[in-house]
């Protein structure tokens, strides 16, 4: 089902499964800011990263010695969340543990999305809760995607003309990794930068930037024609971008509480870096802001 939050300038629409955005429309032009998906490219449009980031090394992981497997991006990537709306300009989803969830992650939780939108801006907010007795591991993340210009350069798709502007210089590490572009094999110095093209040769030579200690909180997305997408993520441990090699007018920009598996794998849990606690009955936090030119 898809639920939509609006006020007099943004309309922002969700899919109940997954809990995804699936429309982020400024009402004065009805411009679409977010990727509406292609079956030449990326199908999908946002993901609900919880409780693991991307992939781990062979589709397992373990806890107290025990196998678990676990998909792609967690177990709320494609579940059903339940609406509890708010206003007209808010709603809730969550989504809460069930038999099929314990058998991949054996916590109770529930998780909730927030879409508001106000003054023409969107706030996204994730919230991770521990519902059961014991402590719980986790890490979390999100996944929206933006239209981006594009022109065909020797038969291909360029988006070089886009780019992420960090607002000011930063020195970020990043995450390398092997070959596929799966697993982290180390890390490494990015450089001083301002800013990072949203052109596909960026895809190709790192298949998702991944950046650690990035030095900011928000950026802005700068598109070829003038426009541009401001996005306040506040404090990450990783914040990557990505979008696929040779196709789509995209990029995705992501922040996550947690990072992909290593190619030389920590099998238990709680000994993975990036990893995420939460004591019963407590929760986890974090927001992300989205606005546009006026």
């Amino acid at each position: 089902m898809i639920v939509t939050v609006s006020d007099n300038k943004l309309s922002v629409s969700a899919n109940t499964n997954g809990a995804t955005l699936t429309s982020v429309k400024r009402l004065r032009d009805k411009r679409e800011f977010l990727w509406q998906g292609s079956e030449d490219s990326w199908t999908e449009q946002d993901v609900v990263i919880f409780p693991f980031v991307a992939r781990q090394k062979d589709g397992w992981y373990s806890i107290d010695g025990k196998r678990y497997d676990m998909p792609l991006h967690g177990v709320c990537r494609h579940a059903d969340f339940t609406e509890q709306r708010v206003s007209d300009s808010e709603t809730v989803l969550i989504n809460r543990y069930n038999e099929s969830t314990l058998e991949k992650y054996p916590f109770r939780y529930e998780y909730s999305v927030r879409f508001k939108v106000e003054g023409g801006a969107l706030e996204v907010i994730h919230t991770a809760k521990n519902v059961d007795d014991k402590l719980m591991f986790f890490m979390m993340g999100a996944h929206p995607a933006f239209n981006v210009c594009a022109s065909v350069k020797d038969g291909k798709i360029d988006t070089g003309a886009n780019y992420i502007d960090f607002l000011k210089p930063i020195s970020p590490n990043y995450l390398t990794l092997e070959e596929k572009g799966h697993f982290i094999t180390g890390t490494a110095p990015f450089g001083t930068i301002t800013k990072l093209s949203a052109g596909k040769d960026v895809m190709v030579k790192y298949k998702t930037v991944m950046l650690t200690d990035v030095g900011t909180d928000k950026l802005a997305l700068r598109l070829a024609d003038g426009e541009s997408v401001y996005f306040d993520f506040g404090e990450v441990d990783v914040l990557a971008f990505w979008s696929m090699e040779e196709s789509g007018a995209y990029i995705c920009i992501e922040p996550w509480h947690g990072a992909p598996d290593r190619l030389d794998p920590v099998r238990e849990l709680k000994d993975k870096a990036f990893v995420h606690t939460l004591e019963p009955g407590k929760t986890f936090t974090y927001r992300y802001k989205v606005s546009f030119n006026d």
